[in-house]
C-alpha cells in the first residue's frame, strides 16, 4: 500500500503538478513542495502517519489558505 502511494505521489509531481503551475500560474509557497514532502514523511514515518502530516502540510498551501497572498 506504502508504495501503491508513493507511485502516485510520483505521477502527480511528475505529470499534473507542471500542468497546474501553468494553468494557476502560482508555485507553491513551501521551499519543498507538498507532494514530495508527504513522499518524504511516508517514507520516514509509514503510510498513515505520513499521510496525515502531508494532509496537515496541504491545508495550508496556497489554493486553501484564504490568508495567504502573492
Amino acid at each position: 500500500m506504502k508504495r501503491i502511494a508513493l507511485l502516485i505521489l510520483d505521477i502527480y509531481r511528475i505529470l499534473f503538478s507542471p500542468l497546474l503551475f501553468t494553468l494557476f500560474g502560482k508555485g507553491c509557497r513551501y521551499k519543498i513542495e507538498c507532494s514530495l514532502y508527504t513522499r518524504q514523511t511516508i517514507e520516514k514515518y509509514g503510510l498513515i502517519k505520513g499521510i496525515q502530516k502531508g494532509t496537515k502540510r496541504l491545508a495550508t498551501c496556497h489554493p486553501f489558505n484564504l490568508k495567504y497572498t502573492n
